[in-house]
């Protein structure tokens, strides 16, 4: 039986103690504390606008084969690619992801993650810090992403997707309280 085998069965047989998320990336599997009321408000937030030619679901699981099966924040997809059958959708369908950055998850979204949608073709990703109430769109360059625009909340974040460019409103986004704010990328 391969690594590969192993850990694809232990994630799907996994089962979370009370109080803790895990995610499957990167080869290993990352248990952390559920996130703040704050953090999963953005996502929230963010799943009830709308978009033209897109949907936004939050928490969502995506199927990046043996690099595992990460949940990013949010997954943005076209209406008809939606496979409400699936428990993990296939990166080929995304139109971009988003990661709202905890600050014990900062290296992982920063860089992990990053790398590995890159490395699947994701075409967009942004990244939401409430660290310090900010948010950077990336974009799929030759494989690798490059800095397309950043912000502050308050501030609408616009990425031009696949299925065409989206707007979205940070309004009411909030940051960390200060004492929350720790952790490098």
């Amino acid at each position: 039986m391969s690594d590969q085998t192993d850990m694809d069965r232990a994630w799907e047989e996994l089962r979370t103690p009370p109080g803790l998320v895990a995610q499957y990336f990167g080869g290993q599997i990352v248990m952390q504390a559920n996130p703040t009321a704050l953090h999963d408000m953005i996502i929230r937030n963010a799943t009830r606008q709308d978009y033209p030619g897109v949907e936004a679901w939050g928490e969502r699981g995506i199927d990046l084969g043996p690099d595992g099966k990460p949940r990013p924040d949010l997954v943005y997809i076209a209406p008809e690619d939606i496979d409400l059958t699936a428990r993990d959708w296939p990166t080929p369908l995304l139109q971009a992801v988003a990661e709202v950055v905890s600050p014990s998850s900062a290296r992982d979204d920063w860089h992990t993650k990053r790398d590995l949608y890159a490395r699947h073709g994701i075409p967009v990703y942004v990244v939401i810090d409430p660290r310090d109430a900010t948010w950077q769109v990336f974009v799929l360059v030759e494989g690798l992403y490059a800095h397309k625009s950043d912000g502050v909340f308050g501030q609408t974040i616009t990425a031009d997707l696949p299925a065409g460019t989206v707007s979205i409103d940070t309004r009411q986004w909030q940051p960390y309280p200060k004492s929350e704010r720790a952790a490098g990328t």
